[in-house]
């Protein structure tokens, strides 16, 4: 899913509040797509919906709460569960696609905003790695378990910090260093960690 395609009319004959909800989520998803994160507040968000903050406030406690469950709809496009066989090229296409899909344009514009946001606030903060970082780990580590299941990743793998060796190198290059990611860039990546991470039976 992308922002372009994510914005729908909630279907009619759902319940009021639901169609409440994705009304909000739709608004928020727009006014990102249109401004700059430092533009979207509450009020910008209850006028281009049509419902009150209170309504906003039922479901989300902060625009912070608000843009993370955005956020981590956006960044999930539909995507084939790891297969079972070449684990290699399972996780280029990961990469790449988290790249692509998040870690350019309006995307990573608004999770450098989140961040910056939730630097000072450890409250926020959490809020923002259960909501987004947390659940997008959970995704990575279901893969991890069919890959080892496999037998493609040994069995005492460090799953979560496998990932983090693995995405950690994309986030800080292309939300600090502003460097673009290429296919040369994934292939190091994967050619200097994955080898230790493979099955001895894939050795």
């Amino acid at each position: 899913m992308n922002a372009s395609n994510a914005i729908k009319k909630p279907p009619q004959g759902r319940p009021r509040s639901q169609a409440s909800h994705d009304a909000i989520v739709a608004a928020t998803i727009e006014i990102l797509r249109q401004s700059n994160y430092n533009d979207v507040s509450i009020e910008a968000i209850t006028a281009k919906a049509g419902v009150g903050k209170a309504t906003i406030y039922r479901w989300w406690p902060n625009k912070v709460s608000l843009v993370v469950e955005v956020l981590l709809e956006l960044s999930l496009p539909p995507q084939a569960k790891f297969s079972g066989k070449n684990i290699r090229q399972y996780l280029y296409r990961c990469l790449k696609g988290c790249y692509q899909t998040m870690l350019q344009g309006k995307l990573a514009d608004v999770i450098s905003g989140v961040i910056a946001d939730t630097s000072s606030d450890d409250n926020l903060r959490r809020v923002f790695y259960e909501g987004f970082f947390e659940k997008l780990q959970k995704v990575g580590i279901d893969d991890l378990d069919r890959a080892i299941d496999a037998g493609e990743l040994r069995p005492d793998l460090n799953k979560i910090a496998f990932l983090e060796q693995l995405f950690g190198p994309l986030y800080y290059r292309a939300l600090i260093a502003r460097i673009p990611v290429d296919d040369h860039y994934i292939n190091a990546l994967l050619d200097n960690i994955l080898p230790a991470a493979l099955s001895r039976i894939k050795e």
